[in-house]
C-alpha cells in the first residue's frame, strides 16, 4: 500500500490514478504489439498470386510461433492458395483435353 501525494489517502501500490482525488500517482506500462506482416501479405497475395501466397503463408505460420500472432491468417492463406492452385491446374488440364478433342 502507498499513500496518495494529493489527498493522503491509502491506495493500492499498483494504482496509476488515485481513486479518491484523481491525481496521477504512477505510470501505466505500455507494450508494442508486434504484428505478423508476412501473414497479412500472404492472405492478400493468396488471391492474386497463389504460389507466393502459399510460400508466404508457410513463412508466416513459422513466424506466428515467435510473435504469437497471425496463425489464423497464415493457415487461411495456405488453404486459399492451395485451392487457387488446384483450380488453375484443373482449368489448364480441361483446356488441354478440350483442345486435343477438337
Amino acid at each position: 500500500m502507498k499513500f496518495c501525494p494529493g489527498c493522503g489517502n491509502r491506495i493500492s501500490s499498483n494504482s496509476v490514478v488515485c481513486p479518491y482525488c484523481g491525481v496521477q500517482v504512477g505510470y501505466m506500462q505500455t507494450y508494442e504489439r508486434k504484428t505478423n506482416g508476412t501473414a497479412i501479405a500472404a492472405i492478400i497475395l493468396s488471391f492474386f498470386i497463389p504460389l507466393i501466397g502459399l510460400i508466404l503463408g508457410g513463412i508466416g505460420l513459422k513466424k506466428s510461433h515467435e510473435l504469437n500472432d497471425g496463425r489464423g491468417l497464415s493457415i487461411a492463406a495456405i488453404v486459399i492458395s492451395l485451392i487457387q492452385l488446384v483450380a488453375v491446374v484443373l482449368i489448364i488440364a480441361l483446356a488441354v483435353v478440350g483442345a486435343s478433342l477438337a
